[in-house]
């Protein structure tokens, strides 16, 4: 089964994947900011639901959940199985 790589913000709501990277337009500071968080290559990444206007959308990774706005999620890269 093939992967397609994808930004994190296209998941749809109860769709799981690998984070694969950050985009090249993700600012240094940002970068290390979500790989503290634990968006590092290789860890499942989970959309649990999204506000009804579609922006936030709250994210389930490692044993937690946060909440990100698009413009944010967009910076994660992630594999997705085809």
């Amino acid at each position: 089964m093939a992967a397609s790589t994808m930004p994190m913000a296209r998941l749809n709501v109860g769709q799981s994947a690998r984070i694969h990277g950050f985009s090249e337009s993700c600012p240094p500071e940002i970068r290390h900011r979500l790989a503290s968080l634990g968006f590092i290559h290789g860890t499942t990444v989970c959309r649990m639901r999204r506000a009804p206007l579609g922006d936030p959308s709250v994210y389930r990774v490692m044993d937690y959940e946060i909440c990100f706005r698009r413009h944010e999620a967009d910076f994660i890269e992630c594999d997705v199985a085809s």
